[in-house]
């Protein structure tokens, strides 16, 4: 076996962190030999990637991923620099032919055993989304699809905390809610004879289902800014946005129609906000959507124990910081429709 600091890439990747100021590099040559094979994980990545396999290179840097939580944990800085060489492969790597010193690339046969074992565990699909990412960066598809979107007016939104909150005062005023299909869903709580309740058993509030899965959301929109979204696309007053719920748990009626809970995000950003697990990509993106929300809706000044909830939603942590320039819909004025703005949030 080579030694650690004669691996495939390295020319390339260690050129590619100068580029982003990183200036140690030897701390990513000590990260391991995939296991079972004795060839590193550098190695077997961009050996797949020179025979045209990406979808087992891919695959590969997962289970790297995985192996490193295991035996060093997830909050080390391994799993920084996972991320940086995951970047690094996704958006910098232009094919099998740039591999300059190919001569080193593992024979084809000696793949056999990993491909096997790579497919009976299930592949990493090629995703669409990468090429764009890839021209863009990961700081600028980031900053694009945020300041893409299209958020609500503070006024708007407090108004309907306010009246979700009266609500469940009440107690006796159904909210809206997405339809749940199981009780499977008991972490997030459930439905149970027309109420809702929280993961804790505790009743909240009687619900309504809504129809269509964002019927209620369109509706509570269209009152507040005029703008109709529950029409045949063609009428649509936003084509290829999507009505987002960044903390999700729809089933819940303190999230579903409460509008610091939704933004309109654009068709091919909305994408990675749906995915779940450890994709690096998407935990940021919905970290930084989550982090603009908190600030620009100031959730600490809310009173969320008139929501029956513990305390205000948080984020991960992983939030691109920076300065965003947002859109906001504000209020509807009469018959017309409320006008967009431009809103600067800026993430420390």
């Amino acid at each position: 076996m080579k030694k650690p600091k004669d691996y495939l890439l390295r020319e390339e990747f260690e050129a590619w962190l100068k580029e982003n100021g990183i200036k140690t590099a030897n701390q990513y040559s000590r990260l391991g030999t995939c296991s079972g094979t004795g060839y590193l994980y550098y190695d077997v990545i961009a050996s797949f990637l020179y025979y045209g396999e990406p979808i087992f290179a891919f695959t590969v840097l997962e289970k790297w991923y995985e192996e490193i939580k295991k035996t060093i944990g997830s909050s080390t800085s391994p799993i920084t620099y996972w991320n940086r060489y995951k970047e690094f492969i996704y958006n910098k790597v232009d094919g099998i032919f740039t591999i300059k010193n190919a001569s080193n690339v593992i024979p084809d046969k000696d793949l056999n055993a990993i491909r096997r074992s790579l497919k009976k565990n299930g592949l990493v699909p090629l995703d669409g989304m990468n090429p764009l990412i890839k021209y863009l960066g990961i700081d600028g598809f980031i900053k694009l699809a945020v300041e893409s979107s299209l958020f609500i007016n503070k006024k708007i939104v407090d108004d309907r905390f306010n009246k979700i909150s009266d609500a469940i005062k009440v107690s006796q005023t159904p909210l809206p809610a997405r339809r749940c299909h199981s009780k499977s869903n008991k972490p997030e709580g459930w439905h149970v004879g027309g109420y809702y309740e929280d993961e804790n058993g505790t009743r909240i509030c009687p619900i309504t289902i809504d129809p269509n899965g964002n019927a209620k959301v369109c509706s509570v929109i269209n009152g507040y800014t005029g703008y109709n979204l529950n029409v045949k696309l063609e009428e649509k007053p936003f084509q290829n946005y999507v009505i987002s719920h960044i903390w999700g748990r729809a089933i819940d009626p303190r999230y579903f129609t409460n509008l610091w809970n939704v933004v309109l995000v654009p068709a091919w950003a909305n994408h990675l906000l749906d995915k779940n697990g450890t994709f690096h990509l998407s935990s940021v993106l919905k970290d930084t959507f989550k982090s603009i929300c908190i600030k620009y809706y100031v959730f600490n000044c809310k009173c969320w124990s008139d929501l029956k909830m513990s305390g205000a939603p948080v984020c991960g942590g992983k939030a691109q910081t920076g300065s965003y320039t947002i859109q906001v819909i504000g209020c509807k004025s009469g018959r017309f429709s409320g006008r967009i703005s431009k809103e600067t949030v800026t993430l420390y």
